[in-house]
């Protein structure tokens, strides 16, 4: 599969910081990660539980593009809640039919794969999988789903003609009470606007925010080592500047995971970070072979191996899963099932969930620490 110096997973990047892809020109090259090569392998799967029929209850191990994964009750899950989703966008939208990990080129630098290219009989739609669980991916605005229309509409105009324009994104997440699938119908001047915007983002202008999280030059970015530099010599308690101090260290969080997981990849790499060295992390003890353990305490006279052990009743998803697997009805316990939160914490304006109000009380108090 080719790989594009201008994708869609870049396209929010590229809109809003044009000079990133120089400064990562520049970067070593970064190892895959683990989640990424989970979100490769399920990916297939999908492919192939549309194109091929593939049972998800038979797969077991699955090799593709160099790497392999052994499926857990988990991958289970995320791909059957997948198909679910699929399957009502189907039948909401009335879809004729679809092609799956189709590629298309705008030119010889732009380009990608779209997980699937969809149509009814008024609306061509882009459906992307998001098998990622840290963050909770959006239709509306999608710069990638209107990356991939754009090529797509490229190549094949006539598939386009006289369609309404739609991206979905399906992203089960078993452990968050979301919705999997997430619709965006676009209104008609969206795409040309976003075409006009996208080839003229070029040049060496550089940007600091959200779509600094994956950037692999961010380590080394200007923009964001001034942003520590700045946040270093703000005062993080003065009420004025709180909601601005409050955004550069939610954006330098990220950053600083980036650099520690950059310097921790060079140094394994053999290169010399000056200041800086490998070492063992803490260890832990633990048992060897637990099953010689357990059969050594058994033989004992003196113990009993209750004493040793313990056993807890599972929590309400894991029990789920149990009852999902077995076939069995969760209405029995249902009653008992409770949501509990663990308590408050901040969220940017635009955030779904309902904004808690507190008590005057309580908020004098909060204005009184602040002060």
């Amino acid at each position: 599969m080719k790989h594009y110096r201008n994708g869609g997973s870049t396209a929010a990047r590229q809109l809003a910081c044009p000079g990133w892809r120089k400064l990562a020109d520049a970067m070593p090259e970064s190892p895959t990660s683990s989640f990424a090569e989970e979100g490769t392998i399920l990916h297939f799967c999908m492919e192939n539980i549309l194109e091929d029929g593939w049972e998800i209850d038979e797969l077991d191990v699955i090799t593709t593009a160099g790497i392999s994964l052994k499926l857990d009750d988990d991958h289970r899950e995320k791909l059957t809640m997948a198909l679910e989703a699929w399957d009502e966008f189907c039948k909401e939208h009335k879809i004729v039919d679809y092609k799956c990990e189709i590629t298309y080129e705008l030119d010889e630098d732009t380009g990608g794969t779209c997980d699937i290219i969809a149509w009814s009989n008024d609306t061509v739609w882009v459906v992307d999988w998001k098998f990622g669980q840290g963050i909770k991916v959006s239709a509306p605005g999608s710069a990638q789903g209107m990356f991939y229309l754009m090529c797509a509409m490229f190549e094949e105009p006539e598939l386009f003609e006289g369609k309404y324009l739609g991206v979905a994104i399906i992203q089960p997440i078993p452990s968050r009470d979301v919705e999997t699938l997430d619709i965006w119908e676009l209104d008609d001047n969206e795409l040309d606007n976003f075409k006009r915007k996208y080839l003229q983002a070029n040049g060496d202008n550089l940007a600091a925010g959200k779509h600094c999280q994956f950037c692999p030059a961010a380590p080394t970015c200007p923009q964001k080592t001034g942003q520590a530099q700045a946040a270093l010599i703000a005062d993080p308690e003065a009420l004025a500047t709180l909601a601005g101090n409050l955004t550069a260290a939610l954006e330098l969080k990220d950053w600083i995971k980036q650099v520690e997981t950059f310097c921790h990849e060079q140094l394994e790499a053999g290169a010399q970070v000056q200041g800086y060295k490998l070492v063992q992390k803490r260890a832990t003890r633990k048992w060897s072979d637990a099953e010689a353990v357990e059969l050594a305490l058994r033989k004992s006279r003196k113990i009993k191996l209750a004493e040793f052990t313990k056993s807890t009743l599972l929590t309400p998803p894991q029990l789920e899963k149990v009852f999902k697997k077995k076939d069995l009805d969760m209405s029995v316990v249902s009653d008992y099932i409770e949501k509990v939160s663990s308590g408050t914490t901040v969220a940017t304006a635009d955030d779904p969930r309902e904004e808690i109000t507190l008590n005057a009380n309580v908020l004098r108090g909060a204005i009184d620490r602040l002060s």
